[in-house]
Parts: structure tokens; sequence; C-alpha cells
């Protein structure tokens, strides 16, 4: 796996080209992104003023079952090799996407298949981390499902959450971007996700085209995700996407800011994933 670095991608002409241009353009680059928080040169915190970090632990790969995916089923068990508790069981299906569950330790299901990613059948699940992310005593689970993509368009993933619910578990997608364990932060004693975005200003002339990350707090609030922006004073943090590391928050009015986010219809902020009709 090649380390993504937002600062090289920042030095490309990519930065004054529309979001869906963008994406496609950046085929022309190949790199693969790994599971590392939001971009590390533009990200929301300064340093020195990092929040305290939620502990998540690496949950690994116990086993893989089924055949191997191409026109079949391949199923990846992550959890705890010391404890005989809950497992997340992620299933890829060809031409269909991503399926995630929670079982026992002894494979009976505690939360039904639901279908996260509808990311193309070459995507595969990358890094899972677990903690008692909702503090109910029970274990959860975070999965990073990479798009595989190259280029810019290889640091944007979904990000799935099962929070834990009585007997069962539900869960919860965000799209955002280089998804990692340095996300989950911890803000006046509450637990919270960054979510990370991307836009860009779209105006006609190359010379006030503008590029940003939109960084949004979500807090993990029992077995759901709420936008939670009033945790913390610096967000929403808009940063402007230059060809060097930059963290400080861009000057833009409100209304420039509601205007740029609308551009984009199909980023979600983050969705309950459901069981799947028959």
């Amino acid at each position: 796996m090649f380390v993504f670095k937002a600062r090289l991608l920042a030095s490309w002409p990519l930065v004054q080209i529309p979001p869906a241009f963008l994406v496609g353009l950046a085929f022309m680059v190949v790199t693969c992104a790994v599971a590392a928080g939001y971009p590390p040169d533009y990200g929301p915190f300064v340093a020195g003023r990092e929040p305290t970090r939620v502990r998540l632990e690496t949950c690994p790969l116990l086993e893989e079952q089924g055949p191997a995916v191409m026109m079949g089923r391949r199923a990846m068990v992550y959890g705890r090799r010391s404890t005989p508790g809950p497992r997340l069981r992620a299933i890829g299906e060809d031409f269909v996407g991503v399926y995630v569950e929670v079982v026992d330790a002894n494979g009976r299901s505690l939360a039904a298949p639901r279908l996260v990613s509808e990311f193309p059948p070459f995507s595969r699940p990358q890094d899972a981390f677990c903690a008692d992310l909702n503090e109910d005593g029970r274990l959860d689970f975070a999965l990073v499902l990479d798009s595989r993509g190259n280029g810019l368009g290889a640091v944007f993933n979904d990000l799935v959450v099962t929070l834990s619910s009585g007997s069962t578990y539900r869960v919860w997608v965000v799209p955002t971007a280089t998804a990692g364990r340095e996300d989950f932060v911890a803000l006046n004693g509450q637990n919270a996700i960054v979510k990370t975005s991307f836009r860009n200003n779209q105006t006609r002339r190359d010379s006030q085209r503008r590029s940003y990350w939109v960084f949004n707090l979500l807090a993990i609030q029992r077995d759901e995700l709420v936008l939670a922006n009033d945790l913390d004073a610096r967000f929403p943090t808009w940063v402007r996407y230059f060809a060097r590391p930059n963290h400080a928050a861009a000057v833009l009015a409100d209304e420039e800011k509601a205007r740029i986010w609308n551009l984009d219809q199909h980023d979600a902020m983050f969705r309950e994933a459901l069981i799947p009709s028959p």
C-alpha cells in the first residue's frame, strides 16, 4: 500500500478544476490512500491545539470466508482475538457493493447485513478499528472502505460506524476523506467524528476559482450520529486547498459558504445503513 501525500497532490493544477471533472482527471496519477485521518496537510487543527483522541484499537482480520470475489462473495471478519465478544463481518458482493453485519463469536447475527457501499467491485475494506464509542459497555466498530481511485480521487472513502443499540447494532456511513483513527475526537466530554468534505467555488473565471476542505463534527450519541458543530467553535471549518500545507480557516462570508456547499448535492453528511428490501 502506498502512502498518500496530500502535499504532492496539492501541487497539481487540479485545485482549480470543478469537483466532478477533478475526480475524473485524477486517474492520471497513480497512488493509493491509507487510513490516516483528515488530510494531514489541511486538517482543522493547528499544531499544539489538537483535541484529545478517542482511543481506538486496531481490530485484526480474524478470518476470510467464502470464495474469492469476482462473480462471488468473500466475507472478512474482524474482532478482538483475546475475547469472545462481537465481530464485524464485511461481505463483498460483485456488481453490488459491500455489506456489513455484526455477529457473535459463534457467528450468530447480532445485526443483519446492511449495504454500506456501492463502490466498484474491486473496493474492499482496508482498516477496522474497535472501541466502546458510545460508552455503554459494549464494543463498537469502525471500518474504512477505500474508493480505490487514483490521484485526488483516491482520498475519498466511506467510514462505516456500528454502534451498539441494546442487543443489536445500528450502522452508519460517513462519506469522508482519508478516514482513520485521527477522525475520532473527544470534545467537552463528547465523543465525535471529524467528517471531511471537498468543495470548489466553480466560478467561470479560472483566476477566481478556489477549492476548500470542509470539516464538520458528528457527535456519537447513544446509537446514532448527530451533526454537532456546536461542540467546538472551530467548526464547521473551511480550509483553502493550496499547493502547500494550510490549517488556517478561510475567510468567506456565510452566504458564499452556503452557495459553495450547495453546489454538490451528492455529498451527504452521513446516513444510516438499513436492511435492504427483499
